[in-house]
């Protein structure tokens, strides 16, 4: 029931501040006279329940469980990459008009004050993914920094160093059961019921880099095919009727019988070899490596399903409905209005703020409607938390994370989500909608985020399947890639229980 309280919590906070924000902005407009409609239309909405958040003042009503703390001043160090696209979630100068970045400010500011701690914010290069820049400063400092906001991959390079705290065991005001803390990912990120890192609502990355699917509302209208929200909210939103609309999607533009991405319209644009061809594995709630009870690791990866779900996919980008772009590439087939679809992150909802066209947002298909939820794989590149063992307080340490991590789910989530919403494409209670499927969809794969574990042969086997990565398979079939790597990856993980002393 946890998660179920996690989400309806959530849910009403989400709501509340949305219907704030249309509700101002139609005071704005017609003179104070406005919000009758909002009001109406939260007559539908979650239901309120003690205690939660109310209309009035959603974010205040969430409160953490910290105690009072005077650190008299005390200089709060984090470490984080060094680029605007992956700090932005906490290193914020000074206010900018931007909504997000005033709120992050706020945040900070608000922390700093409520603890009387100074937040000092140091950066590593975004290139050193084995991280050694951070691991020199464990190694050779008694205390070098508080608290590191690193790619998720590169935690448990970290980790089998022994060169971070164990969170369950260390980490006295971390609330595991608080809604910023989302089950899944804490549950999976951890290893012999040992947490090196937690992430959630601590950062809006991991909510930008979540993965979505864009469809061109222009495109369904020409085509006479009615919008699949509603389909995504009955369950019926499934892999086979996304591909069988992306083959409606295709179009011959200049009459020479064939279908070619350069000239011609197609169902799905693929944003490149590393996105959906990873993604679709999940449709079915599968994961590489799965956590079992014992908080033992295993290769689960392969069943029945999964097969089925690269035959389909691999039948898909073998025909002529969908193209797979390289990285970088210039075109762009959903900006130019030739993809029906297209597959990316919700970070890029801001950026199309520019297109001509109205687009909608929706979760990644599931396998078939007898699939529990719409499923979403955490990305590696968003940012977890890390402390180091050298921290010299960590009950201090513990407190600032997770004051972060409650001021994240209070503010930046819900401005997050009415960012998103803000655009003239997607301001819809439909939108609202999907994007509460996409954030309830997350899950952490252990075999995505230890990629020491599953080696080069597993770690992105999507791209390698359609020949975007090398390998030294040519033209692998899903099954004769996991054959080729299944005892590779079992090695690997007796080789960690024997490091963990199992």
């Amino acid at each position: 029931m946890k998660i179920k309280r996690k989400t309806a919590l959530l849910l009403t906070v989400l709501l509340a501040f949305i219907l704030i924000s249309c509700s101002s902005g139609n005071d704005a407009d017609n003179g104070g006279s406005g919000g009758g409609a909002d009001a109406d239309s939260n007559a539908n909405g979650p239901v309120q329940e003690s205690g939660e958040a109310s209309p009035e003042n959603p974010a205040e009503e969430i409160k953490d469980s910290l105690p009072e703390a005077d650190y008299g001043g005390y200089d709060f160090r984090i470490y984080m990459r060094d680029t605007a696209q992956t700090n932005k979630d906490f290193y914020i100068e000074s206010q900018t008009g931007d909504q997000l970045d005033d709120a992050l400010y706020k945040r900070n500011k608000d922390i700093e004050e409520r603890f009387n701690i100074n937040l000092k914010f140091y950066f590593y290069p975004y290139d050193d993914w084995s991280v050694s820049t951070l691991s020199r400063i464990i190694k050779s400092e008694d205390d070098g920094f508080d608290m590191g906001a690193i790619h998720t991959a590169t935690v448990f390079t970290m980790a089998a160093d022994n060169l971070l705290l164990d969170w369950r065991e260390n980490m006295p005001y971390i609330d595991f059961g608080a809604p910023w803390w989302p089950d899944d990912i804490i549950d999976n990120l951890s290893i012999f019921n040992k947490l090196y890192s937690g992430t959630g609502d601590i950062t809006y990355l991991y909510l930008d880099y979540t993965a979505c699917i864009l469809f061109n509302k222009e495109m369904f209208k020409e085509r006479g095919l009615d919008y699949p929200y509603a389909d995504v909210s009955n369950g019926k939103w499934t892999l086979d009727s996304f591909m069988s609309t992306v083959r409606q999607g295709t179009l011959d533009l200049n009459g020479d019988g064939a279908i070619t991405p350069d000239a011609d319209r197609l169902g799905l644009s693929i944003y490149n070899g590393w996105s959906y061809p990873v993604e679709v594995f999940y449709c079915g709630g599968d994961r590489v490596i799965s956590i079992n009870n014992d908080g033992f690791p295993e290769l689960t990866m392969y069943n029945e399903r999964t097969v089925q779900i690269y035959e389909k996919f691999m039948d898909m980008v073998n025909g002529d409905a969908a193209h797979i772009n390289e990285l970088n590439s210039a075109i762009d087939l959903f900006r130019d209005e030739r993809a029906l679809f297209s597959n990316n992150s919700l970070e890029i909802v801001t950026e199309y703020r520019i297109l001509d066209f109205e687009f909608g947002i929706l979760p990644l298909p599931k396998y078939d409607e007898n699939t529990p939820k719409y499923y979403a794989p955490l990305n590696q590149n968003t940012t977890s938390i890390i402390a180091p063992v050298t921290a010299s307080n960590t009950e201090r340490t513990s407190m600032i994370i997770e004051a972060f991590a409650a001021e994240g789910y209070r503010s930046i989530t819900p401005t997050y989500y009415d960012i998103s919403l803000k655009t003239k494409q997607a301001r819809d209670d439909e939108s609202l909608e999907m994007l509460d499927y996409i954030r309830d969809g997350i899950i952490c794969d252990y075999g995505q985020v230890d990629v020491t574990l599953v080696g080069d042969g597993l770690n992105n086997f999507g791209a390698q399947l359609v020949g975007f990565q090398y390998s030294e398979i040519n033209n692998p079939s899903f099954t004769l890639l996991y054959e080729r790597n299944k005892e590779i990856v079992e090695n690997n993980i007796a080789r960690l229980k024997e490091k963990y002393g199992y």
